[in-house]
């Protein structure tokens, strides 16, 4: 069962990624979670916690905690990792939720636009950049990071694009 406080960022990430924060009250996310607004404000103090909750929970975790789950694979296992990265970005609800969410956002609010950055760009290039360092100098992959990054992060936002 879903907690009150998981069903309200569920619903508020919902509703900013079809109308944008600005366009959202808290008596919307209240309604649809079914509570009243008072009752929201015993789990979040305002509509921007509730918006700075949902981009907490979506960052991502350091390579570094990652690492031993790449080293004894060989490189068809990590296409196939790549694979699945890559439906999971593009199908899962939340993530994808979360994408249009920002490509909203990113044009209205500064920090909101740097977190698109850091979050597609930035850390998914670093986190794989860490990866592949680490497998190319123990012989386990060849020096090609970029070329299993480029193609899904263009399709994610191409669908992204297209499913608007």
């Amino acid at each position: 069962m879903i907690s009150t406080k998981e069903k309200i960022l569920l619903e508020a990430l919902t509703l900013f990624s079809k109308n944008s924060y600005d366009a959202i009250t808290v008596n919307q996310i209240a309604q649809i979670v079914g509570i009243k607004a008072p009752s929201l404000y015993k789990h979040y103090r305002s509509k921007q916690e509730i918006f700075d909750a949902i981009i907490l929970k979506m960052t991502g975790i350091s390579p570094k905690q990652d690492m031993n789950r790449f080293i004894n694979m060989d490189e068809l296992e990590l296409i196939n990792i790549g694979k699945n990265m890559f439906t999971y970005f593009l199908h899962d609800v939340v993530q994808s939720k979360f994408r249009k969410m920002l490509t909203i956002e990113q044009f209205k609010n500064k920090n909101l636009a740097d977190q698109y950055i850091k979050q597609y760009f930035d850390y998914s290039l670093s986190y794989q950049q860490y990866i592949f360092s680490i497998l190319t100098k123990q012989d386990i992959l060849k020096k090609r990071r970029f070329l299993y990054y480029c193609p899904p992060f263009l399709w994610t936002n191409l669908f992204s694009y297209f499913t608007m």
